[in-house]
């Protein structure tokens, strides 16, 4: 029984993994085939870019890459960072409110990463 405890036992870092790259996979695919539209913010905010439809869709498929690595513990620090500000920036172009209120929780996440990725050996960078 210990033995089956001490298997099923997670570490901080694995549960922001999982929880992050399973969130970024997810968020990926749904704007990659929705066109855009749960990212209304960022669509007004890039008007200015000639095929704003090619844009979501490298945007989406960075976040499903991302998502990826998180599962695999690939690049962690690196790939922390990069979503860290990506949802900062994402607070501050659309605005806190209550469509983006859970940007704050995967924000801080992604943070909590990149500091716990610094501090923990087991970690991949």
């Amino acid at each position: 029984m210990k033995n089956m405890v001490k298997k099923l036992e997670m570490h901080p870092e694995h549960i922001l993994r999982l929880g992050l790259g399973l969130v970024l996979v997810y968020m990926g695919f749904y704007t990659f085939f929705d066109g855009g539209e749960s990212f209304s913010a960022y669509v007004t905010f890039f008007s200015f870019l000639p095929n704003i439809e090619f844009f979501v869709k490298i945007f989406s498929v960075f976040q499903i890459i991302a998502g990826i690595c998180f599962l695999a513990g690939l690049l962690l620090r690196t790939i922390s960072f990069v979503i860290f500000w990506e949802f900062l920036l994402g607070l501050i172009i659309g605005g806190a409110d209550i469509s983006t209120y859970k940007d704050f929780g995967l924000m801080t996440s992604a943070l909590a990463l990149f500091v716990l990725s610094k501090k923990t050996p087991s970690l991949k960078n």
